[in-house]
């Protein structure tokens, strides 16, 4: 299996990202969130609500970046990514299209 198809393995089967985002006063933030890969456009769904400290800060400072890792004690078997990129608020039907994966993969939560 090539290193990519390995990668795009391991964030199918991870569900918790760290996304870290600037403030208005040249500070950064950071928050975990429960994400579904969407290996099609090479996008994380995310799971939070705008009227959070980073959801805020989003609106206004789109670029960001963040890890992704499997959690394990073991430091053999650490494995995990870093990212990088731009964030928008999803609206009509991807929004919706979202809102069906998420309720897909995360029932527990809402």
């Amino acid at each position: 299996m090539s290193s990519f198809y390995r990668i795009l393995d391991f964030l199918k089967k991870q569900h918790i990202l760290s996304l870290c985002c600037n403030t208005d006063y040249h500070h950064v933030w950071c928050a975990n969130c429960f994400y579904v890969f969407n290996k099609y456009n090479m996008s994380f769904w995310i799971m939070t609500k705008l009227d959070t400290i980073h959801g805020s800060n989003l609106k206004k400072h789109p670029y960001v970046a963040g890890t992704i890792n499997n959690q394990t004690k073991n430091i053999l078997l650490v494995k995990g990514i870093q990212y990088k990129g731009y964030i928008s608020i999803l609206e009509g039907k991807i929004k919706k299209k979202h809102s069906i994966a998420i309720k897909k993969s995360f029932q527990c939560l809402l």
